[in-house]
């Protein structure tokens, strides 16, 4: 019986694929060659199912990977938009402020 992959395939690859790759690296394909000879549309049909487990494992792993990335830029972005949401509450309160000053001094004629 044959390996899924080669041994050195566990090391290669992002380490989220690494770990499956290593899983299924220690895993036996389920048909034989002398199976596969008897009758190989099972043995396909065997290895398909073999090959969308697979690509399923993978598929949730990278899914994963990406969630994560992704909620760590969230959590930066929406820090950023807290410190730019602060600062324009201080601009728009200074702002009030000098029209308040520029409208007294007006009334008060010390400038036209």
């Amino acid at each position: 019986m044959g390996t899924w992959c080669s041994k050195n395939a566990a090391q290669t690859g992002p380490a989220t694929e690494a770990k499956s790759n290593a899983y299924l690296c220690r895993v036996k394909l389920p048909v034989s060659f002398s199976e596969f000879s008897k009758d190989p549309s099972k043995a396909v049909t065997y290895l398909m199912i073999f090959a969308v487990i697979f690509l399923y494992i993978r598929m949730e792993n990278q899914d994963k990977a990406v969630n994560t990335g992704c909620e760590d830029r969230l959590a930066r972005c929406e820090s950023k938009l807290d410190q730019f949401s602060s600062m324009l509450k201080t601009q728009d309160s200074i702002s009030s402020a000098l029209r308040a000053e520029l409208t007294t001094y007006q009334k008060m004629g010390i400038i036209k």
